[in-house]
């Protein structure tokens, strides 16, 4: 059988750029299934060794690695010339490469570059006749773009010529040896002004002779949108700003970020901010109207080139700011997205996310979760009058709006926004009243549920008038009937229906603000192997290992950057549910009715216990009000009031032989 050909890859490197390299690469080797076809060369201007073992480390784990080869710079060839602007070896590495390489071709990559395509389908371009083959710069895609009149006039060129960016180059390196590139380019730029260095360089003396390929293989991440970073199949351009010097919330930025924590890379917090446009849209419109006024004032004075560049500026600020509000809800979606996609590959995530939380916090950017609710829950915890009169007016407030809404007076005010992430929610015929107020919050969070269950024993039909059931199933609910096993129907059914990722579950009593689903869907996602709930109380443990009556627990504790077993979620402020984290014996209806038929909060918590779950307590404030009157036809009374949860609890625990850390 024939042997496949090596494909070379060339990357050049110093320590600060390590990072870089380092998504760079693993994301170049997660793209390519034949990954022992690439050959990777690393041109070393100035990695530690510990950087490099590490890198070569995490390459090895690959089923079928590629060959790591180290080359260093030779330095001395900088030696004497005199080159405006930086002097890092690492900005002039890829001249040198037809000195350094010794092959036919090579693919040249930045080290600022997330790869998802497979490089390997780039051996199919015919590099006969060409020095490289490379994209057209995004920006701007003519030489005008970087060289001035008079540099393009000296030189003999056309300023419209095709301009092509230098982080992406499928190289022809016979080609360049007999033409002897290297020298011209050097010459170049000790005898001419530029803007970019070595990529200046490569457009000035290669003119016509760069292959122009398809953009997705190097796309500038300023020109990529939001929808498309949640499915890139191409391959992502850092310019400018890099992801681990810009603190950002921008998807692109959280990208990048979650890719290097999904294969176990540690960073430090970046201290660069974005400028105080970006960090505030509202200003925005400041910035292009000044961009406006500049292109103005420089035509007034004819320095075209000037004006035009400003021109570019405002068009295209000015389209942003147009867009403003579907740029934003795609923003959201992209968000939720990227948190909830496992980027490392495979053969990579052998390392310890659980013991990784309390790094992840310098790797996503902060999620903007309310903290509107902190005052409200701190107002209602007395459960006296303010509650009840507060309960009553938001109560009275959603039943106007519900009726207005099924007259068609009034809008649903559906997000466009849609997480992956269900509802499931169980009622019975006292709560008749309240399940279709949770379900208009539901259907009107900011983040929309990917679908909303409802759960409902058989007989128990009726409770639901049939208005209300076309209305709600118009708009994605729907309803289901099973026997009645009391709580657990809010859960139990949905694993028996097949849902193998995780959900939410929610009571049917209970005053939900219109941003809980989309933080509790966003932490869900940050921490991917903890049970994330809005409301949790913390267990009293004994000296031998056993919880303490409920009377004694920590009611309603505040966020903490650790999870731990000793955290009790309660499903009145939404659970996040991971099916893996149910055993088959916790889905035995028969142990079910046996041990906790009441108590489905204490049921789960000890599934997760025996699954090894964490909980943890979100960083969102819930208020935690149940509308008027529900308390009294609810479990809490048995539960709460007579000790009911002691009880199942216990012989919960006993059953399973179950211990919590004391």
């Amino acid at each position: 059988m024939k042997e496949e050909p090596i494909m070379d890859i060339a990357l050049a490197n110093d320590e600060y750029y390590f990072v870089g390299l380092w998504n760079t690469v693993l994301s170049l080797l997660a793209s390519t299934p034949d990954a022992s076809r690439l050959r990777i060369n690393i041109i070393d201007t100035g990695i530690s060794d510990e950087s490099w073992n590490r890198l070569a480390g995490a390459i090895a784990k690959h089923p079928a690695p590629p060959t790591l080869v180290r080359k260093v710079f030779p330095r001395e060839r900088l030696e004497g010339l005199n080159i405006q602007g930086p002097r890092s070896p690492l900005v002039y590495a890829r001249l040198f490469l037809p000195e350094i390489l010794d092959c036919e071709r090579v693919l040249y990559l930045d080290s600022d570059l997330l790869v998802f395509r497979d490089v390997l389908e780039l051996e199919d371009v015919d590099l006969s006749g060409h020095a490289c083959a490379a994209v057209i710069n995004e920006d701007a895609g003519t030489l005008d773009f970087d060289l001035s009149e008079k540099e393009y006039t000296s030189l003999q060129l056309d300023p419209k010529s095709k301009y092509f960016n230098a982080g992406v180059l499928y190289i022809n390196l016979t080609f360049w040896r007999a033409n002897n590139y290297t020298s011209k380019c050097l010459d170049f730029l000790q005898n001419h002004q530029f803007r970019l260095a070595d990529q200046s360089a490569l457009n000035a003396v290669m003119s016509g002779e760069i292959l122009p390929i398809e953009k997705q293989w190097n796309r500038l991440v300023n020109h990529v949108s939001a929808s498309e970073l949640t499915t890139p199949n191409f391959i992502i351009h850092y310019t400018s700003n890099k992801p681990w010097q810009l603190l950002s919330d921008a998807p692109a930025m959280l990208l990048w970020r979650k890719f290097a924590f999904d294969t176990g890379l540690d960073l430090s917090p970046p201290h660069k901010r974005q400028d105080i446009y970006t960090r505030y849209p509202a200003l925005s419109i400041l910035r292009t109207v000044g961009y406006g006024l500049k292109a103005l004032w420089h035509a007034f004075l004819k320095k075209i080139d000037l004006a035009e560049g400003y021109s570019y500026a405002f068009s295209y600020w000015a389209k942003h700011f147009a867009n403003r509000k579907v740029r934003a809800r795609e923003f959201k979606l992209a968000i939720l997205k990227i948190q909830s996609s496992q980027y490392g590959p495979d053969w990579m995530l052998g390392h310890n996310l659980e013991g990784a939380e309390s790094s992840v916090n310098l790797l996503m950017p902060q999620m903007k979760l309310a903290v509107k609710g902190k005052a409200l829950t701190s107002l209602l915890r007395d459960r006296g009058r303010s509650r009840h009169f507060i309960g009553i007016q938001i109560q009275r407030r959603m039943q106007s709006h519900l009726k207005d809404v099924l007259k068609d007076e009034s809008k649903l005010r559906m997000s466009g926004v849609c997480s992956d992430v269900p509802v499931s929610i169980t009622s019975w015929p006292p709560r008749a009243h309240t399940l279709p107020l949770v379900l208009l919050s539901m259907l009107e969070q900011s983040v929309r549920p990917s679908g909303i269950h409802v759960w409902l024993s058989f007989g128990d039909e009726e409770m639901v008038p049939d208005y209300f059931k076309d209305f709600f199933s118009e708009h994605g609910v729907v309803f289901h009937t099973t026997e009645d096993i009391i709580p657990h129907k809010k859960w139990l059914p949905m694993l028996e229906m097949g849902v193998d990722t995780p959900f939410a579950i929610l009571d049917d009593d209970t005053y939900y603000p219109n941003d809980m689903f989309e933080a509790l869907a966003a932490e869900g996602a940050k921490y991917p192997r903890n049970i994330v709930a809005h409301r949790c109380h913390r267990i009293s443990v004994g000296p031998n290992g056993n919880p303490l009556a409920y009377t004694e627990w920590e009611k309603d504790i505040e966020f903490e950057s650790s999870a731990g077993h000793d955290v009790f979620p309660t499903g009145c402020g939404g659970v996040l549910i991971h099916p893996e984290a149910i055993g088959e014996d916790f889905r035995r209806r028969d142990l079910i009715a046996q041990l906790c038929p009441r108590a489905d909060d204490v049921w789960l918590k000890a599934a997760y216990l025996d699954a090894g779950f964490k909980c943890r307590k979100s960083r969102y404030h819930f208020p935690c009000l149940d509308f008027p009157g529900t308390r009294d036809s609810g479990l809490a009374v048995a539960n709460v009031d007579e000790g009911g949860n002691d009880l199942q609890f216990r012989e919960v625990l006993k059953y399973f032989d179950l211990k919590l850390d004391s």
